[in-house]
């Protein structure tokens, strides 16, 4: 599927300054496919968990940075 984008991309892109040059209209019509409502709310389920266990840990790194500072600054 994305190669047929890319494909149609390639073949609707002008040449213009070495740069490729696509309309809004050219845009327009390719199709782009979504995945289902069900499948989008999994996605965005699994992504939460995952940004949670990102902040958790970053959460972990500061308290960690916080409790080593301290010890250093106790053996001083």
């Amino acid at each position: 599927m994305q190669s047929q984008i890319k494909r149609k991309l390639f073949n609707i892109a002008k040449a213009s300054v070495n740069m490729a040059n696509i309309n809004a209209q050219e845009m327009q019509s390719i199709p782009i496919t979504l995945p289902s409502l069900e499948r989008q709310k999994e996605i965005v389920s699994a992504l939460d968990i995952q940004f949670k266990a990102l902040h958790s840990l970053r959460e972990l790194k500061e308290n960690s940075k916080d409790i080593i500072e301290r010890e250093i600054n106790a053996l001083w």
